[in-house]
């Protein structure tokens, strides 16, 4: 009669076999390597070969799905760096036009200030024409 874990384990032991009605931790793990044990030599190298195989197919697929994650990892810092050079060269040149349209009307101002200036027109006035400070004015 069997009533525990431990009488399952002996039933086991005492006629390599295991029942559909067993339980015990591990009992399923036990059962595969008594039907190993139980095969002929033939069928166990088969058997042998066939997990080996298995083994390794896993293995490459693994390899070949980390080396395609590795690979489109690359490809995305690739062009994410693309990307960030486009768009730093469009901040670049926006800068540089905004600069130069800035430096060409400080350029008028100083212009049009030597012009006024030539003409007789008073520091006061050519600074509220012009809005620079009147010490600039005074500087050119």
């Amino acid at each position: 009669v069997i009533r525990n874990d431990l009488d399952e384990w002996i039933y086991l032991l005492k006629h390599a076999a295991v029942r559909d009605d067993f339980h015990s931790p591990n009992m399923a793990q036990a059962r595969e390597k008594l039907a190993l044990m139980k095969m002929s030599p033939e069928a166990r190298r088969a058997y042998e070969r066939y997990v080996e195989s298995v083994v390794i197919e896993r293995d490459v697929l693994d390899t070949a799905r980390q080396e395609g994650q590795e690979e489109g990892l690359k490809k995305g810092i690739e062009k994410g760096i693309e990307k960030g050079i486009e768009k730093g060269i469009e901040k670049g040149i926006e800068k540089g036009i905004e600069k130069g349209r800035e430096k060409g009307r400080e350029e008028e101002r100083k212009a049009i200030t030597r012009s006024l200036r030539q003409r007789g027109m008073g520091t006061r006035e050519i600074a509220a024409i012009t809005g620079l400070a009147e010490e600039e004015v005074e500087a050119l």
